[in-house]
C-alpha cells in the first residue's frame, strides 16, 4: 500500500503568507519563501507564488499543497494582504488587526474558540 504525502492546511498557507506579507510591508524587499513554526515544533518552508507592495500595503501568495488529501482546496492560491493603519486608528488600536477576505466564513453559532460575527480563523 503506497504511503500518503502529507501536505498543509488553509491555516498554514495563511499563516505563511501573512507573515511573508508582513516582512515584505516592514523591510520593501520580496522573499521566494517563508518558515514558519508548527504547533509540534516543526519549521515549515513555503515557496511564495507572488508577492508586491505599495509601501502602504503588500500582498503574498502561498499555493496550497494538500498532499494526497482529497481536499478541495488543494493548489489554490491562498493571499495575504496587510498594511498599516492609518494614524488615527494605530493611535487608539496600536495591536495587529486579523479580518477575513473572499473565501473566509464568518462565525454564525457560538461553539468555536471565534465569537458569532466574527471571521472563521481559528487561533492555534
Amino acid at each position: 500500500m503506497k504511503k500518503l504525502r502529507s501536505g498543509y492546511t488553509t491555516g498554514a498557507c495563511a499563516a505563511a503568507a501573512a507573515k511573508a506579507a508582513v516582512q515584505l510591508l516592514i523591510t520593501g524587499k520580496p522573499k521566494e519563501v517563508v518558515e514558519i513554526p508548527f504547533p509540534d515544533g516543526r519549521r515549515v518552508v513555503f515557496v511564495l507564488e507572488s508577492a508586491e507592495t505599495s509601501g502602504m500595503f503588500a500582498e503574498v501568495a502561498v499555493k496550497k499543497d494538500a498532499g494526497d488529501d482529497p481536499d478541495v482546496t488543494n493548489r489554490a492560491l491562498i493571499i495575504a494582504k496587510v498594511r498599516f493603519l492609518e494614524s488615527k486608528l494605530a493611535d487608539t488600536h496600536p495591536e495587529i488587526v486579523i479580518t477575513g477576505g473572499q473565501g473566509v466564513g464568518i462565525v454564525t453559532k457560538p461553539g468555536l474558540s471565534v465569537a458569532v460575527g466574527r471571521p472563521a480563523i481559528n487561533p492555534v
